[in-house]
């Protein structure tokens, strides 16, 4: 069984250093814990749950997976995974989006991945395992509910991604 390492969240932004030790300890296979903070997951993660991340490559990510992932800036992020295909280059890329959000996030490479969400711990009482089959059939509902939401939200907006032609 890998080893796990626990992270407190930081209540000022960090340097660059512990997303490069996290990335580093993920790619080796060790499981991070994680406190979380912000809304952009609510109401699935609320403010100082612990996630317990396990390694996982992008091209092994799943819908409705809650990946960590790095953004544009370098910084950690931790989203829902609703959307997987492959651009004219042939890459695989994946499209977020925290579920409290309206808007997607920017597309990423697969390679941008660092893991994938295993476990949620509320007040250092209950955990929920994400992997148990109500949680993922839970999981695949969410996603395909903010896909939908995202599309509308992207068709009626005047300067949307999606919007057509007409």
């Amino acid at each position: 069984m890998p080893a796990d390492l626990t992270c407190p969240a930081a209540s000022e932004p960090v340097d660059g250093l512990l997303p490069e030790l996290i990335a580093e300890l993920l790619d080796g296979g060790t499981r991070v814990r994680l406190d979380v903070g912000g809304v952009s997951m609510a109401p699935r993660l609320r403010n100082n749950d612990c996630v317990l991340i396990e390694p996982l490559k992008g091209t092994d990510a799943r819908f409705g997976d809650l990946v960590l992932f790095r953004n544009s800036t370098g910084a950690l992020v931790l989203h829902r995974l609703l959307r997987r295909w492959r651009d004219c280059r042939g890459q695989l890329r994946l499209q977020t989006r925290g579920d409290a959000n309206v808007r997607l996030d920017t597309s990423i490479d697969c390679a941008r991945v660092l893991g994938r969400a295993r476990q949620i711990e509320r007040s250092g009482k209950s955990t929920i395992d994400l992997e148990n089959v109500g949680e993922r059939i839970r999981a695949v509902i969410i996603g395909a509910c903010k896909l939908l939401c995202s599309a509308a939200y992207y068709k009626l907006a005047p300067t949307g991604n999606w919007t057509t032609k007409r």
